[in-house]
């Protein structure tokens, strides 16, 4: 029986990664490595690589494999350890295994659904449209005058007061 609810995750977790490796669909058989008799596909590594969280930004792509595949080595054995102990057949356990079962299926379905409800074209429909229902503002153009002295500054005051435009000032 499991005691402390955080092994129990733990431990139901480690299953669900591993009946999610040893069921998924692996077009090519590239196999990463042997665990007493199981493979561990690329595919198997692609799909675990995000769970594991954002690599160290120094880190190698071949250092990064190396490690989830040295994870998922160890997710197996002690998944076979879990397994050899009975924990698998613990009611605690069958409970935290049927919420994450349901859980990814509630993901995978709203995934899919999401994927045929809306495409590229749609999205890019709905912004043009939105871009499109957006006011049209006023452009401001601004201008300055930067001056290297007070008498300057006191001349371009006095062209403003007499009628010159600003522009022609500031142009200049």
């Amino acid at each position: 029986m499991i005691h402390h609810p955080r092994h129990a995750f733990i431990i139901t977790t480690i299953a669900l990664l591993c009946a999610t490796t040893a069921f998924s669909q692996d077009t090519a058989k590239d196999v990463a490595a042997r665990v007493n008799g199981a493979e561990i596909t690329q595919s198997d590594v692609a799909f675990a690589a995000p769970l594991f969280g954002d690599p160290a930004p120094n880190i190698s792509p071949e250092a990064r494999t190396s490690a989830v595949v040295d994870a998922l080595v160890d997710i197996k054995l002690l998944a076979e350890a879990a397994r050899k102990a009975g924990i698998d057949k613990d009611p605690e356990y069958q409970r935290q295994l049927n919420f994450l079962s349901e859980q990814a299926l509630r993901s995978t379905y709203l995934s899919q659904q999401l994927d045929k409800a809306v495409s590229d074209a749609a999205i890019r429909k709905i912004y043009d449209q939105q871009v499109a229902a957006i006011p049209p503002s006023e452009e401001i153009k601004l201008s300055h005058i930067l001056l290297k002295s007070r008498e300057d500054a006191t001349a371009v005051i006095a062209a403003l007061t007499a009628g010159e435009s600003f522009k022609t000032l500031a142009a200049s």
